[in-house]
């Protein structure tokens, strides 16, 4: 299991090199999480 801070270097390297599948959906989560939430303050402001 590879750890959170896989993710900082950036999102869009993992859909590039493809590490695994597993990790790929738990980054792109990951990722959307962050999405939903930054345009949620964009819709309300």
């Amino acid at each position: 299991m590879k750890k959170p801070g896989f993710f900082a270097p950036g999102h869009k390297n993992i859909f590039r090199k493809k590490p695994g599948f597993s990790k790929c959906i738990f980054t792109v989560k990951k990722f959307l999480s962050k999405e939903i939430g930054f345009l949620r303050t964009i819709l309300f402001l």
